[in-house]
């Protein structure tokens, strides 16, 4: 018998020939609201290439808690056994109306890049950089961390069975905004709607005699909408950004990427299934698959694909005119579906086959 078994019966048997008892608690938190801290710092002999700086921050809500917690168990001397079920939410996080902003004198990091890279803008190697004012600000909606699971653990002379829920576990956060200015004209931004990262619905059995355990169902999903980067143009106009801007189709300094989504779920013990998007300037794919699994999973055999496709569409020109240059060279003609590009993948997963481009190897 284990160790941890032995220990809860001694329990029972101080006590009686059986025992039970539970525990609950709606909510322990720790909150602070309207968070400010404040200051500015000068130098006025102005010798550091960092002076005259001044900030500020300020928190609507920090949050952190537990909640929702219930604990019971039972003890049973004569069949030598114990029992315990939970369930909890928690550790959870939460973050909302966060704002810092920064700004001080520097040199213009613009015009030292330029420099590091040859063009040698409005000072020489000689002079001493020329102090602007920079500015930094980072706005945030709202930051949520969550946590919460159920199950039990049933101890006896012969076995251990644990047995656990995950009902949900995940990350998100919302309306995100960074500014970069530069000399009060020259400005950087990025900026994002959602994301979001989630588990969900797992469950899992495992006891003594199992190496692995054996998940009947899972669900996981990552979201991410609207993410948008502006680049001055002290820097899109650089012949080498300008290169990798055309092949991204990135026009005037702006960088976008509209959706990526991506969803998995397992149920059954055995089915696979993934779906994926990702839409940007650049270009779209679609994926789709399902697959079977045989746990527990040793051998590549024990992955199969019983179906799986990626659709491509939307590229940009460079993008196209690569595509064009691979199948003129190779002898290769990527499978269409209209003006998209179609593939289908089937076989085992160690070899995966693309329905008419057999000929190539992964």
């Amino acid at each position: 018998m284990s160790k941890i078994p032995c220990i809860l019966l001694l329990i029972a048997s101080l006590f009686g020939q059986d025992g039970d008892g539970d525990f609950s608690l709606g909510e322990i938190s720790f909150m602070i609201k309207d968070i400010h801290i404040g200051g500015a710092v000068q130098d006025r002999g102005r010798r550091s290439e960092l002076n005259n700086g001044s900030g500020a921050l300020d928190i609507g809500l920090l949050k952190y808690s537990f909640s929702n917690i219930e604990v019971s168990g039972e003890f049973n001397e004569y069949n030598e056994r114990a029992k315990v079920k939970y369930k909890f939410s928690g550790p959870e996080f939460e973050m909302s109306n966060f704002k810092m902003e920064v700004s001080f004198d520097a040199p213009n990091i613009w015009l030292m890049l330029k420099k590091e890279m040859g063009n040698y803008g409005q000072y020489d190697d000689y002079r001493k950089p020329k102090l602007v004012k920079n500015k930094v600000s980072i706005v945030i909606g709202k930051v949520k961390q969550y946590f919460g699971a159920s199950g039990s653990v049933d101890l006896n002379a012969r076995n251990q069975v644990v047995d656990f829920q995950l009902q949900k576990a995940g990350f998100s956060v919302a309306k995100v905004n960074a500014n970069f200015t530069v000399d009060r004209s020259s400005k950087t931004t990025f900026s994002i709607a959602n994301f979001k990262t989630e588990a969900k619905n797992i469950a899992f059995e495992f006891d003594t005699y199992d190496e692995i355990p054996m998940v009947e169902k899972a669900a996981f999903e990552i979201s991410l909408k609207n993410l948008e980067i502006n680049v001055p143009r002290e820097v899109h106009q650089e012949p080498q950004f300008k290169e990798i801007a055309d092949y991204l189709n990135i026009n005037s300094g702006k960088f976008r990427i509209r959706e990526i989504n991506l969803t998995v779920n397992f149920n059954r013990g055995k089915d696979l299934k993934i779906k994926a998007t990702a839409d940007t300037q650049f270009g779209k794919a679609v994926v789709d698959g399902s697959f079977s699994i045989r746990q527990p999973v040793r051998y590549d055999s024990d992955f199969t694909i019983d179906n799986f496709t990626v659709e491509i569409s939307n590229l940009s020109k460079p993008i196209l005119e690569f595509i064009d240059v691979w199948e003129e060279g190779t002898g290769n003609t990527l499978p269409r579906k209209g003006r998209s590009i179609y593939l289908e993948i089937y076989g085992d997963i160690d070899n995966p086959q693309i329905k008419g481009l057999e000929d190539l190897n992964f």
